[in-house]
């Protein structure tokens, strides 16, 4: 679905490196990066810091927890701060910005859940 992925954080408790783990291996076995911020209870305003670090035109994935995930989706779309956004457990949202991220400047592409991710991993 996204093709390439140029950096890859996760939040550093286990289940989400774990998941983390397996988005790299399909990849070719990528670095995942350790960010605190989204560990639950982190601050979205540090993941926004890091996203603005990374190159403007690259392929992000973040591996986190929910509602924070819910919560970031929501502040970073439409700067709003309750979790509009609804991400069930290893569901996957793609958010662009046209250049450096900011809150309210997201655009969302596409919401899956595991299950039409599954039937999308089984299609000819």
């Amino acid at each position: 679905m996204v093709g390439k992925l140029d950096a890859l954080a996760s939040s550093p408790f286990v289940r989400a490196y774990q998941t983390a783990e397996l988005l790299a291996a399909a990849f070719d076995a990528m670095p995942v990066q350790v960010l605190d911020a989204l560990a639950s209870g982190g601050d979205r305003r540090d993941v926004l810091d890091w996203l603005r670090e990374q190159n403007s035109t690259a392929t992000i994935a973040l591996v986190g927890h929910n509602p924070d995930l819910e919560d970031l989706g929501a502040w970073v779309l439409a700067e709003r701060r309750d979790g509009f956004l609804r991400l069930k457990k290893g569901g996957v949202a793609m958010i662009a910005f046209e250049d450096i991220p900011f809150a309210g400047g997201g655009a969302l592409r596409w919401l899956l859940t595991p299950e039409q991710m599954a039937v999308m991993a089984f299609r000819d």
